[in-house]
């Protein structure tokens, strides 16, 4: 060094000086990220790990507390979270704990990015109230999707209280989730007020009865929760969206939801899919969307019971609608179509009312539409 420095006095001079320039920003670096919200020691311990769920279930796993969780959400803006929660007898190395869904739910208390929240796994009474802690003091998530968690009474009226106080959410599933009647009653009396536009409550056993095999059903039967959901829609006027699939409605279930159809002026779509829902069930749906000018969807595929009745009742219900002036379109899925009425021999196909110009039928496919623009009619 003393030769160069003899030699090129100016350039070792100026190699110095940068080195105690980068020094000192280094220094004021590593100083703010001390500072700044203990960011070093966070990206210091986890610098590894990218922004996808993993390693957020890595860092809880590996024994980060909240706050670290927190800041290393914040610092990779992470807006959606998709994790498994495992079941105790679970590899520690397959999700999250309910302990660890804690952690998560205490570093989401104040988060302002995350807005939309999927969570696998059948967790219990622990985990559901560190969902609905979330709820209460979280205000940007959107969206929250619980898949297959056993929630039962007690979690679902968690849920339910927290949602009193929550004015974000407008997104919930429930899919597969143990709700049953009497946590289904619990959500009903909040959906009154809700903010919720979209529902999902697809397999939760709202009438208390689980499917266990291809046709067995387990548990006793009793629409007492679906009737306090229909009551509430009947106020509700915010929900767009409710998907009830695959909860063993019957005819009675299908009944209290026509009610509700009759007065609910907002629903957009309704998913009624294998529900064992019969004619008497069937043509009470009709029957309702008679007067009814928002639901645009409705799916009632899988409804094996549905017959003639309820194919006559449709079309009936769509003749009405079409002598109506702006009539709206309304599509129905599922429902079994009788050539000339007659019973028996039925088919199943999507049926679409053609408001205006005179047409008489139902379309579900782009043949349909292109006979009738070329001026046939087409009637069953």
């Amino acid at each position: 060094h003393t030769f160069v420095q003899l030699l090129h006095p100016k350039k070792s001079w100026a190699r110095m000086e940068h080195a105690v320039e980068q020094s000192k920003v280094a220094q004021e670096s590593a100083e703010h990220e001390i500072t700044e919200y203990g960011v070093k020691q966070v990206e210091q311990k986890w610098a590894t790990y990218s922004a996808e769920a993993g390693s957020v279930i890595s860092m809880i796993n590996s024994g980060a507390n909240s706050a670290e969780v927190s800041d290393f959400m914040r610092l990779q803006h992470i807006t959606w979270l998709e994790l498994y929660v495992r079941a105790v007898e679970d590899s520690e190395e397959n999700g999250l704990s309910e302990a660890g869904l804690v952690t998560l739910a205490e570093a989401l208390a104040a988060d302002e990015t995350l807005t939309k929240l999927v969570v696998y796994g059948e967790f219990g009474a622990q985990g559901t109230s560190a969902i609905a802690d979330i709820l209460r003091t979280n205000k940007v998530l959107s969206s929250l999707s619980l898949f297959s968690a056993q929630l039962g009474t007690e979690g679902s009226a968690a849920l339910a209280d927290a949602l009193r106080s929550n004015g974000a959410l407008s997104d919930l599933r429930l899919d597969y989730s143990s709700v049953g009647a009497k946590g289904l009653m619990a959500l009903a009396d909040v959906l009154r007020t809700a903010m919720l536009t979209s529902l999902c409550l697809s397999g939760t056993q709202l009438c208390d009865v689980k499917q266990v095999g291809a046709d067995a059903w387990n548990g006793h039967y009793t629409a007492e929760g679906v009737s306090w959901l229909a009551d509430a829609m009947r106020a509700n006027t915010t929900l767009l969206n409710v998907g009830l699939d695959h909860n063993d409605l019957r005819a009675e279930g299908a009944r209290a939801i026509a009610d509700a159809l009759e007065a609910n002026c907002t629903l957009s779509s309704l998913n009624l899919r294998l529900n064992d829902i019969d004619d008497d069930g069937g043509v009470a749906l009709a029957d309702s969307l008679a007067n009814n000018t928002s639901l645009k969807h409705l799916n009632l595929r899988d409804n094996q019971r549905l017959g003639w009745r309820t194919a006559a009742a449709f079309e009936a219900m769509f003749a009405f609608k079409q002598s109506t002036a702006g009539a709206p379109i309304c599509t129905v899925s599922g429902i079994p179509i009788t050539k000339g009425g007659k019973k028996g021999g039925h088919r199943r196909r999507d049926a679409k009312r053609q408001g205006g110009g005179g047409n008489d039928g139902w379309s579900n496919d782009l043949s349909d539409v292109f006979v009738r623009q070329r001026g046939a009619r087409r009637r069953y």
